[in-house]
Parts: C-alpha cells; sequence; structure tokens
C-alpha cells in the first residue's frame, strides 16, 4: 500500500495532468473560435462576391434580352427571315418604303405593333406616311409567307 506521501505526490502529478489536459483544451477552443471567426468572414466575403456576380448575370441577362428582341424569329421552318432595317425619312416629306423578306414561299402579308401615327404599314409591307417631327422611332412587323411560316423584325425609321 502506497504511504501518505506517495499518494499526494500522486494526486500533485495527477492535478497536473489534469491542468495540462484542460490548458490543451482551452487552447484547442480557441483556435476553434478563430477558425470559426475566420471561416464567417470568409461566407461573408462569399455572400457579397455571389451577390456582385448575381447583378452581373442580372445585367447579361437583361442585355442578352435587349439583343435577341432585335433578332430575327421565325416560325414554320421555310426560312423565311425578316432583319432589323432602317428607314431614313425627311420632316415634312413623303416617305415610301418596303420592308424586306427573305427565303420562305412568297407572296407575303405583313402586320405592324407599334407603328407612329403619322405612318403606315399596308399587307404588302409596304410603309409610307409623311413624318411629321424628327426623330427616332422603331416598330415590329411580322411577315407570313403562304404556307403560314411567320417572321418578325424591327423597323426604326430615323426622321431628320
Amino acid at each position: 500500500m502506497a504511504t501518505f506521501d506517495e499518494a499526494v505526490a500522486e494526486a500533485a502529478q495527477v492535478d497536473d495532468e489534469i491542468a495540462t489536459y484542460i490548458g490543451t483544451l482551452q487552447s484547442d477552443l480557441a483556435t476553434a473560435q478563430a477558425d470559426l471567426a475566420t471561416a464567417n468572414g470568409q461566407v461573408a466575403t462569399l455572400q457579397a462576391e455571389d451577390a456582385a456576380q448575381q447583378a452581373q448575370v442580372d445585367q447579361l441577362t437583361a442585355e442578352t434580352a435587349k439583343l435577341k428582341a432585335l433578332l430575327p424569329t421565325t416560325s414554320g421552318g421555310t426560312g423565311l427571315t425578316l432583319a432589323a432595317q432602317t428607314v431614313n425619312a425627311t420632316t415634312g416629306q413623303p416617305l415610301n418604303a418596303a420592308v424586306v423578306v427573305t427565303g420562305g414561299t412568297g407572296p407575303y402579308t405583313f402586320a405592324q405593333s407599334g407603328l407612329q401615327a403619322d405612318l403606315a404599314l399596308d399587307t404588302l409591307g409596304n410603309l409610307t406616311g409623311t413624318p411629321a417631327a424628327p426623330g427616332t422611332s422603331s416598330f415590329t412587323v411580322t411577315a407570313t409567307d403562304s404556307t403560314g411560316a411567320t417572321a418578325s423584325g424591327t423597323v426604326t425609321v430615323v426622321t431628320a
């Protein structure tokens, strides 16, 4: 059996080991808390970067939609195309221009949406009228060929 002095010495040694272990745990806890703080900072940085990238994606999506609106659209598979066109006009002078389509099977018919009030587009694609004021305006034209295929495009009138 151990003597009293040996028991006290052994207890002191165990006490030292426990203190060392507690110190190690406290150090590990401090390291873990520092790592967590660093990770939280990195998450905040990533969230800010993600928000910035999402703003860029939103901007590119809007720009893509604008560009797509300028592209001709077709349906029916006949190759009918109505590309974006610009017509120059002079204020107070009669305008007579034709909308141009390619492909498809003639004859074609035309319809418009958004044309300024002082101009007209007939079903044959003739743009006529007398622009009353200078400026730029755009409207959408849809052409339909004899097979029922359609194509749409933007016509811009620039009036000096």
